[in-house]
């Protein structure tokens, strides 16, 4: 048998060795939970940038998409430098409808909300000219290929002249139409 002195020497050893392993396993553990918790924090950023990286391919795919449409409904809308062209568009109609056209103001005002992309151009004119040629450009109004709305409209009977064998007639028409910004 060992000697009392030998064994107490055996049994401490052991007992700091088995400290020693019992500490280094867990600072092992702290440092294995340390990294879990940035592991988990990576994989959770990872996740978001893949969930936006998703979203993205898909506005992407909608654009794509929607492209033709798009197209479409800015074809109803007046272009950003379109204005003087509009303006002289509708000119042009009245004479063709054989009214005389006095444009009587013009305006630009913000979308209630806000739009990013879209404006208010509204326009205030009067024509001058007999029944059938208001009526024709009131009707050519109405048809425009634009995203509009006649705000108001009043027809006024502009004389009863006998001796004269056209009565005249006189037309206010304020216009909204959607432009570009």
């Amino acid at each position: 048998m060992l000697p009392l002195a030998k064994t107490k020497k055996i049994f401490y050893t052991t007992l700091t060795i088995l400290l020693s392993i019992t500490g280094a396993f867990f600072v092992v553990i702290f440092l294995i939970s340390g990294i879990n918790k940035k592991l988990s924090i990576l994989d959770n950023e990872l996740k978001v940038e893949t969930e936006k990286e998703n979203i993205i391919q898909n506005l992407e795919r909608i654009i794509i998409d929607t492209e033709e449409e798009r197209e479409i409904l800015d074809s109803y809308s007046i272009d950003p430098d379109g204005v003087v062209l509009f303006i002289n568009d509708i000119e042009n109609y009245a004479y063709k409808s054989k009214v005389e056209p006095d444009i009587v103001s013009v305006d630009i005002t913000e979308q209630t909300p806000k739009h990013p992309v879209f404006e208010i151009f509204k326009i205030d004119l009067r024509v001058e000219g007999d029944w059938s040629g208001v009526k024709n450009f009131i009707d050519i109004m109405d048809a425009l290929p634009y995203s509009k709305s006649i705000k108001t409209m009043r027809i006024d009977k502009k004389s009863d002249n006998v001796a004269s064998t056209t009565e005249l007639w006189d037309a206010e028409i304020v216009i909204e139409v959607l432009k570009k910004k």
